[in-house]
């Protein structure tokens, strides 16, 4: 073949430099696209889509107003700032041209942003979303202008795709769907009547919970749904007091030596897009550490295994020293994935290895304990292969695990800051942990927090965030959150101002957030929620456990320690578990949360110390029994025991037994208490 000419080739380069130049100089003469009405939004889940070329709203009456002047029906977008499938979504499929032409023509389109509005996170399909296995952090729905669900792209099944042809299809569907949507059945008008109305008896069936739990017989552990899986502490727990110890470990394990554990800072990263657990979502929610932490402690307490206690002790200093700004706990940190989905903290490829690791041997010995091989870990994120690398060799990995941390800045990008719902279960589950283990100094830093708390607190009622804007009036979560952070503060230090402030808040939240039934709250007091349907109670648990379970849990415990005085709250937790007991029967370990506070009510049992040894007995026994409430006579809990002999008194219902001594205590109050089992005596 001829070769051009040297002339031919340098008119080329010159024609080449001069178009360059003429598209610089041009650059700047391009019109941009505005921004969309999200540009200034302070939720991370609308801001990451201001500069997209779609008209965003925010969900209101104005957006159904719009959508009715227009006949055209409304693309809803629900999720998180800690999204992986939602940043996924927005990067693959809302940046095609076609589907930004369709939206813009036939849909009015808006965005919700679930920490700032929780109702949402449950709010469409809240039976199908567990029945279907499936536990979306980010849902896509078609709405008609009368408000009318048409369709949801996501969660549609566990396996579906993000990909922009898919959603073109959907969009077509739902735009034809919505000139018929006055016709066919309403899935979610029905489905939320059905929490509303309740179904079942006093107490639900605990045993098909279990059966449905120890069915996922999976290597790789956990409940996986699909090719996804999400960490789900409370399922863990709830093996854990039905005395299910086997199935606990067989479940839980293989999952605490993968790359879910954020072995470089601590804690957890709470979604997998594999079942295996190797592809996993690098975004934290602070409120699934919170829960494994708790877990894992409750776990070490009835094991006896070190390995629990250590994963524990790392994600609560991880909460309480570096998740989030200075003062207060985010409530994420959000995934730094980058190309191939690796992470810039979390990942380490090969060749930054073996910079990090010039010794061979001690590459060998990456390879062989940490998995640190792409053919078996794509993602190069740090795993054990098995516990007996902590077991043996806990130093040398600590020493490992030092260098790679350091090698890597730490990421910056939190969200949801200065959140009641999120600081105050911090509050109460870490000095749960502190107080199981005895640890004045862990204590000490978690009360602190507690006592943080009432810059939220204006009377009895709890504003919405620290952060301006954010959430603009305390939710139902805000108001348990502070109660339980109030209760735990209460059992771990005596103080009884704060056992009464966490009492009246709880009322306030019973009575701000009551359904239309007894025992069903819902999680925003707004009279009339838009659109209709959208705000029913919470059943299934989403990274903590559920506001139904939450309610249950508080209630049955504040009413069981004032006694008499406390009938109107034990009441309430009689009828929230009754009034779901049926429903929840078959939804899976989506409402182990549920069935969790059920099993504490269906032994009500509590062990009130009295005396003047009283402090020592109740910090001895709740080591014993850290799943029961464990708590020091006084003032107004259990007045009518005041004057007992001195010892440890069983309460159940309307029963007081004793005195007992710790030893006698504690065999009537072991920490498991399976729903087969009788009464110890």
């Amino acid at each position: 073949m001829r070769r051009p000419s040297f002339g031919v080739v340098t008119a080329v380069v010159t024609m080449l430099a001069i178009f360059g130049f003429v598209a610089h100089f041009l650059q700047g003469l391009v019109i941009k696209g505005r921004a969309n009405n999200l540009a200034s939004a302070p939720e991370q889940f609308l801001a990451q889509a201001a500069e997209e070329p779609i008209d965003w709203q925010r969900l209101d009456e104005h957006t159904f107003a719009l959508a009715l002047n227009r006949n055209k029906p409304i693309l809803l977008m629900i999720g998180s700032g800690d999204s992986y499938l939602g940043r996924q979504f927005d990067k693959l499929v809302l940046t095609n041209v076609d589907v930004i032409g369709l939206l813009r023509r036939s849909f009015v389109c808006a965005r919700i942003d679930s920490d700032a509005l929780p109702r949402w996170q449950n709010a469409f399909l809240p039976l199908t979303r567990a029945r279907g296995d499936y536990l979306a952090d980010v849902n896509v729905l078609a709405l008609s202008p009368q408000g009318k669900l048409l369709g949801t792209f996501m969660p549609a099944a566990p396996n579906v795709s993000i990909d922009y042809r898919t959603f073109i299809s959907f969009l077509n569907s739902a735009d034809i769907g919505a000139t018929r949507s006055a016709g066919g059945t309403d899935a979610q008008a029905d489905e939320v009547a059905a929490l509303f109305q309740g179904s079942g008896g006093a107490l639900p069936d605990f045993g098909s919970e279990v059966s449905a739990l120890v069915q996922f017989d999976n290597p790789n552990g956990g409940f996986p749904n699909g090719t996804r899986q999400h960490l789900m502490p409370l399922a863990w727990r709830y093996l854990l007091l039905q005395g299910r110890l086997d199935a606990f470990r067989a479940s839980v394990d293989p999952v605490l030596i993968s790359p879910a554990v954020n072995w470089i800072d601590g804690g957890f990263f709470r979604s997998s897009r594999s079942s295996d657990w190797i592809q996993v979502d690098f975004d934290e929610s602070s409120e699934v550490d919170l829960e494994m932490m708790w877990t894992l402690a409750l776990a070490d307490a009835a094991l006896r295994d070190p390995f629990y206690r250590w994963l524990a002790e790392r994600t609560f200093d991880r909460l309480i020293d570096n998740f989030g700004p200075a003062g207060w706990i985010s409530g994420w940190q959000q995934g730094d994935e980058g190309a191939e989905d690796r992470s810039a903290r979390y990942s380490f490829p090969p060749r930054q290895v073996r910079n990090l690791f010039p010794d061979e041997k001690e590459r060998d010995w990456l390879q062989d304990s940490l998995e640190m091989r792409v053919a078996v870990n794509p993602l190069m994120t740090p795993q054990l292969k098995t516990k007996e690398v902590w077991l043996k060799e806990g130093e040398h990995l600590e020493r490992v695990l030092a260098v790679l941390r350091n090698s890597h800045a730490k990421p910056g990008t939190f969200g949801a800051d200065g959140i009641p719902e999120v600081n105050g279960l911090a509050a109460a589950r870490l000095q749960a942990c502190a107080r199981l283990w005895n640890d004045k100094t862990r204590l000490a830093k978690a009360t602190d927090l507690a006592l943080r708390l009432d810059t939220f607190l204006t009377t009895d009622d709890i504003s919405g965030s620290a952060s301006t804007g954010f959430r603009s009036k305390g939710t139902l979560p805000d108001y348990l959150a502070f109660a339980d952070a109030c209760l735990e503060t209460f059992l771990a230090t005596g103080r009884l101002d704060r056992f009464r402030e966490g009492g009246r808040v709880l009322r306030r939240a019973l009575f701000l957030f009551a359904g239309s039934e007894p025992g069903v709250f819902v999680l925003d007091s707004s009279a009339k929620p838009v659109p209709a349907n959208s705000n029913p109670p919470e059943l299934l648990d989403h990274f903590r456990e559920s506001c139904t379970a939450w309610a249950i849990r508080l209630a049955l415990s504040y009413g069981e320690l004032e006694g008499a005085s406390g009938k109107d709250l034990t009441s309430a937790a009689y009828a929230a578990t009754s009034h779901f007991s049926g429903l929840a029967n078959g939804l899976g370990p989506y409402v182990a949360g549920y069935f969790g506070s059920a099993a504490r009510l269906s032994r009500a049992e509590i062990a009130v110390c009295v005396g003047a040894r009283a402090d020592t007995l109740a910090q001895a026994l709740y080591e014993r029994s850290p799943s029961r409430i464990v708590a020091i006579q006084g003032g107004e809990v259990r007045p009518d025991l005041a004057h007992r002999p001195a010892g440890i008194y069983i309460v159940r219902g309307a029963e007081v037994l004793g005195p007992y001594t710790l030893e006698q205590a504690a065999r009537l109050l072991p920490m498991a208490f399976p729903y087969d089992a009788p009464f110890p005596q």
